[in-house]
């Protein structure tokens, strides 16, 4: 796309924003058609108006709208993108190329049918939704701003060719269905998979037989016990769907990601802007060994429906090989492989105290039911046994929290393992520290302890990093390497 070129969204944006409207308002009209019948004129005529004012609303809406549209307009020059718009009280909105982090390119359903595609650009603003831009174009105008962009930032080190085009020459890499349905399985979270067995428990009771017929089950008991089981299979398949034909790799100072059935998603990111990368086990992938990769990167994970996946969940030692191909730069698993600390061995008496808070807390929240009028004396026993399963699990996570903390410091990085069915393990190079605290308790100032909380850059105050408890001596040793690479 040349410079100094002055275009609009394409058309078709208008009836982005309109289609829901038009949607409700055909289904009320088609509704009232239905329903239409000579002996009941007063009701037809009632009808009609208010089907009128719909369509009159719509249609006022609609001009605005469209008047919207032709007032707004975007030049992108040598330095920034500006959008233009507004006819009584104009409005600039203006993007400098320097501050430009990626340019992401994605689709929806109705934009592959009107051949466009919404360009998202994202700039250094530690994830402020407010300073990101998002323009609707043809897919050639599409790839070729998205061309003279990242030209600019990449100061023309790098050539750029057509998105589309390269993700159909790169088909062949993208994960099989067999690689999605276990990452989507690995990734169940136990807690999610004891709501669904809780689900399932009652539902399943339905097709035993049995020989009581005294309480016969009616279509809205059935009901109420289908739809949650049902919302919980449609959400397995809708996350199955998000991540259709996931593809990753990488060329040139580039990494290239694309996933999505109903909205394919395409991002192009410049291995410089990733600023962490997390590694993480869930609970069901720790138990076969398997994990995957995310990342800290502006323009990608900001809103709540965009994955910032480098992998699928695979195997630890596929993981690592992986991410040597994607990122060289970074540290294989060889280079600090039994080199983690360990937090210190007094560092259990924080653990234990909060594990007493805890147990007490909980001890009193139960107890409250004990002395609530009217409740059946077999209850009672079912509690006492509920409460003695919170205590052991509560001790259970309270010892894998500390048993899997972890830190070590690198001269170009600093690694931090936690969690507690899930494991965590997060890789942060110095230079990507935009702030950071430490943090001392009483207890833990008297111990001689503290723990660090670092925000990397990309996110800010909306994703940090806690470390376990560290020696008073680890203050230094952060501080002097942060201090170096700056």
């Amino acid at each position: 796309m040349e410079l100094n070129k002055k275009f609009r969204n394409h058309f078709s944006i208008i009836i982005e924003k309109l289609w829901k409207y038009i949607l409700i308002i055909g289904l009320f009209l088609w509704d009232m058609i239905s329903d239409l019948s000579v002996e009941e004129t007063l009701a037809v005529m009632d009808n009609l108006i208010a089907a009128l004012i719909l369509v009159g609303i719509l249609a006022v809406v609609t001009i605005y709208e469209i008047l919207v549209w032709r007032k707004t307009w975007i030049v992108m020059d040598e330095n920034a993108v500006v959008i233009t718009s507004g006819r009584i009280q104009q409005k600039k909105k203006t993007i400098s190329l320097a501050n430009v982090a990626n340019v992401n390119i994605q689709r929806n359903i109705l934009e592959t049918l009107f051949g466009t595609c919404k360009v998202k650009l994202d700039v250094n603003s530690s994830g402020n939704m407010a300073s990101e831009m998002e323009i609707v174009l043809k897919v050639e105008k599409a790839s070729a701003l998205q061309a003279a962009i990242m030209s600019y930032v990449s100061q023309g080190k790098t050539a750029h060719v057509n998105m589309e085009a390269q993700e159909h020459e790169h088909e062949s890499e993208a994960c099989s269905k067999k690689d999605i349905f276990f990452h989507c399985l690995y990734s169940v979270t136990i807690w999610w998979l004891i709501a669904f067995i809780i689900l399932l428990i009652p539902f399943a009771s339905l097709f035993l037989p049995g020989e009581s017929t005294e309480m016969p089950v009616g279509f809205w008991e059935i009901l109420t016990l289908i739809v949650p089981v049902l919302g919980v299979i449609f959400t397995g398949i809708a996350g199955f769907l998000q991540y259709y034909k996931f593809t990753v790799y990488r060329v040139g100072d580039r990494i290239h990601i694309s996933y999505g059935f109903f909205t394919r998603k395409i991002y192009q990111i410049p291995v410089h802007r990733i600023h962490s990368i997390e590694i993480v086990s869930p609970a069901l992938g720790r138990m076969f060994g398997r994990a995957y990769a995310k990342m800290v990167c502006v323009g990608v994970g900001d809103e709540e429906k965009e994955l910032s996946l480098l992998t699928l969940a695979m195997k630890q030692e596929d993981l690592w090989k992986k991410l040597k191909d994607l990122i060289p730069e970074l540290l294989s698993e060889q280079d600090f492989k039994g080199a983690m600390h360990k937090q210190p061995s007094r560092a259990k008496i924080p653990f234990l105290v909060r594990y007493l808070i805890g147990m007490v807390i909980l001890a009193a929240s139960l107890a409250i039911l004990y002395i609530i009028p009217g409740i059946p004396e077999i209850f009672y026993g079912w509690l006492f046994i509920v409460e003695i399963l919170l205590q052991i699990l509560w001790l259970v996570c309270t010892f894998l929290k500390y048993h899997t903390a972890r830190w070590w410091l690198g001269e170009k990085q600093m690694i931090f393992t936690n969690g507690c069915m899930a494991k965590r393990m997060k890789m942060i190079p110095y230079k990507s520290v935009e702030h950071f605290e430490f943090h001392q308790g009483p207890l833990v100032r008297k111990m001689e302890l503290f723990q660090a909380i670092f925000h990397v850059k990309g996110r800010g105050l909306r994703d940090s990093t806690t470390t376990c408890y560290m020696e008073e001596t680890g203050k230094e040793m952060i501080l002097e390497k942060i201090k170096r690479k700056l």
